[in-house]
């Protein structure tokens, strides 16, 4: 994520000149200023919001401590486990926040919000990771669903991809959710052994190139966030470097040793990532994290460098983040502008 680089650049341009396209000339959503910032009021009334709350609610609350007590009782006792009730109220937040926005004109919410809706966010990484998708794997529609004795969330995408751009403004929250998608792509890419990726013209390819797919759309809908927090900070080297040393901090923060493959093929290629991302210089560009992700996994599998397989897998890594990445900009455009029912 390192400011200047030509590839993130030219994405950045892109962005803004596709939302001028859209509006005939209205500078896009995420370079937009305006003279009221953004208040916690609108979440705070919210009916589903304040039922599951119940007795956390209180009359005069601030929106730190609103936003403590939200994410808190959205998040429960287990983590990735959800109620009916929490799922219901984790689309009514995203649907609220995306409203706000769309009305605003701005992807921006009060900063006291921004980490405990990350948070949240966060704990709910399948489901995100999921809507992600939902251009390939099909929208689920309104209606929470049980699958394997867990609830599963059915959040509307845009409003997801909304509420990312808005929670991103704040590095350690835009850190805490790029590293909650990078651990669900290492848990679905360990769902992939050698004999799966090695059958290139068989179901197993497409299985791993999907499982690839899907990592890398999620990442680049990530990076879009972070795309257009710089554009907010270009004229501002210091912040933008700032704001990226935190997102790595909080990515990369200490955890327990790195199993061996064999033990948790998850954990260890998530731990090898974030050890080999806590190395890495801090002004490197950070574009390929599906592709680094997917370099640890093949190597764990034991493709030597420059195979043919884990090659195309890589390539597939690095053009589905590029794809995810676009969509989200050009959906949030388009649905900022009225140009889409959102």
């Amino acid at each position: 994520m390192s400011k200047g680089t030509p590839r993130r650049r030219r994405y950045v341009l892109w962005s803004v000149l596709g939302a001028m396209t859209v509006t005939g000339g209205v500078v896009g959503y995420a370079l937009a200023t305006r003279e009221e910032p953004p208040k916690c009021d609108r979440l705070m009334a919210n009916d589903q919001v304040r039922k599951l709350l119940g007795n956390r609610y209180e009359s005069g609350m601030g929106c730190a401590e609103f936003g403590t007590e939200l994410r808190a009782a959205l998040t429960g006792k287990e983590p990735g486990r959800h109620t009916a009730e929490q799922a219901r109220t984790m689309r009514a937040v995203v649907t609220e926040i995306s409203q706000d926005v769309y009305e605003r004109g701005e992807a921006r919410i009060h900063k006291e919000l921004r980490q405990p809706v990350a948070g949240a966010l966060a704990d709910y990484a399948e489901d995100v990771y999921d809507v992600m998708n939902q251009h390939t794997l099909g929208d689920r529609g309104a209606t929470d669903e049980v699958e394997d004795g867990r609830v599963r969330a059915a959040l509307p995408r845009m409003a997801v991809g909304r509420t990312l751009l808005a929670v991103s403004e704040d590095p350690a929250a835009h850190g805490l959710l790029f590293a909650a998608m990078a651990q669900r792509c290492a848990q679905q890419l360990a769902t992939v052994d050698r004999k799966k990726a090695e059958a290139v013209e068989a179901d197993g390819q497409l299985a791993a190139r999907a499982v690839v797919g899907f990592c890398g759309w999620a990442m680049g809908w990530i990076l879009r966030s972070a795309d257009e927090q710089e554009a907010r900070l270009d004229s501002d080297s210091s912040k933008l470097e700032a704001w990226n040393q935190v997102v790595v901090d909080t990515m990369t923060k200490p955890d327990r040793a790195v199993p061996p493959f064999n033990r948790s093929a998850a954990a260890h290629v998530f731990g090898t990532w974030k050890q080999d991302l806590a190395e890495r210089p801090r002004d490197q560009d950070h574009d390929g994290h599906a592709k680094d992700l997917v370099t640890i996994w093949v190597s764990a599998l034991g493709f030597e460098e420059g195979h043919e397989v884990a090659n195309g897998l890589r390539r597939e890594a690095m053009q589905s983040t590029r794809g995810g990445s676009d969509h989200l900009s050009y959906m949030a455009a388009d649905c900022l502008n009225g140009k889409r029912t959102c």
